[in-house]
């Protein structure tokens, strides 16, 4: 992430839209925990259209919560998360798709050095400042991440951190849309019925 702007974490003010929903509350709590984690600090969470923020940064969560500050926004292209300026003193975080917005603070959260190693391991590194892009934007270069294994679909947290998004990985509403097929495997059965077929 190129062309950052560092500020003290105590400075910082979440803004939600009006009526979040629950990708949006999600995204909230695990921003504010690892902004926690890092300095010590409690970053406060305000609704759009009471955000006086005075001189505090506002980090505006998804397009719903800027436009109702009067913010207009582009249309993303799809996958693709951003995290940039709106003026001098918010900026905003947002991706295309539900679960977008938590793809753009679990990007930003990786570029500040937080880890999660398995559902028992996370690293914060020590912060009191943290860099902010003024125009970043990404493009995954595939949609679909599943690992196939046991311990993601334990802890719908751990995989969503790790940007897993497949049927496997243990997700729930709040971690927004995953990805599915049916059917699976071990298929033959419904595929080529052996009471038509046999």
């Amino acid at each position: 992430m190129k062309s950052c702007q560092n500020f003290p974490v105590g400075v910082l003010v979440l803004v939600l839209p009006e009526n979040p929903g629950e990708v949006e509350k999600q995204a909230a709590l695990e921003l504010r925990n690892a902004l926690f984690q890092m300095s010590r600090k409690q970053v406060p969470v305000l609704g759009a259209k009471h955000s006086h923020l005075g001189d505090r940064i506002g980090l505006y969560f998804g397009g719903r919560a800027a436009q109702q500050s009067g913010f207009r926004l582009s249309k993303l292209p799809g996958n693709t998360v951003e995290i940039s300026r709106l003026n001098q003193h918010n900026f905003i975080f947002r991706g295309e798709g539900e679960r977008g917005l938590l793809e753009a603070i679990y990007t930003w959260l990786e570029f500040l050095g937080c880890r999660w190693f398995h559902p028992q391991v996370s690293f914060y590194p020590r912060r009191e400042t943290v860099p902010i892009p003024e125009n970043f934007h990404y493009t995954a270069s595939f949609a679909y991440r599943d690992a196939l294994w046991k311990v993601p679909g334990e802890d719908g947290d751990w995989s969503s951190r790790n940007r897993l998004n497949g049927c496997f990985a243990g997700l729930e509403k709040r971690h927004g849309r995953f990805w599915g097929w049916e059917p699976f495997t071990h298929s033959f059965y419904q595929m080529v019925p052996p009471r038509i077929y046999g």
